[in-house]
């Protein structure tokens, strides 16, 4: 038996989910980016970056087997226009939300995704701007590790 993957790319999840479900006008996408430097290129009309914020574990069963686990991830959306800016916005809110219930093997070995909460951040810039908190979660996940959870 494998050794149960810790250490998810939860950001990649997020955009994949993103890149892959996005339904609106292909000629005003925005550039979507989930490393740093991928993220930085032409984003003239808009753009969406994801990025890992925590990730936290706790035991879930009394022989130690199995963990609870939550990961936040953070989707930061900037546009040029008022209009644009909020079709985005509501795009990424239908997206998470279609695939909320997506599956164990499908969310990195989570069991849902919910958006927390989404922050606006628009100043005199001239850029209308969002960030929205993903919560991942798992409430089992199987413990597979040599000299913990596995056995000899």
């Amino acid at each position: 038996m494998t050794e149960t993957e810790f250490f998810t790319d939860d950001a990649k999840l997020i955009y994949d989910l993103l890149n892959d479900n996005w339904s609106l006008d292909k000629d005003t996408r925005p550039t979507m980016a989930y490393v740093p430097e991928a993220y930085m290129m032409n984003s003239r009309i808009g753009s969406i970056y994801v990025y890992p914020i925590s990730r936290q574990n706790s035991i879930t069963s009394m022989d130690y087997r199995t963990l609870g686990r939550t990961s936040m991830v953070g989707i930061k959306l900037s546009a040029r226009v008022r209009e644009r800016y909020f079709e985005w916005s509501q795009e990424v809110y239908r997206i998470m939300l279609a695939n909320r219930r997506k599956g164990f093997s499908n969310l990195n070995g989570y069991y849902y995704i919910e958006v927390m909460d989404d922050r606006q951040a628009t100043d005199l810039t001239g850029w209308y701007s969002t960030t929205f908190d993903i919560k991942l979660t798992t409430y089992v996940k199987p413990i597979v590790s040599a000299g913990f959870g596995k056995e000899d």
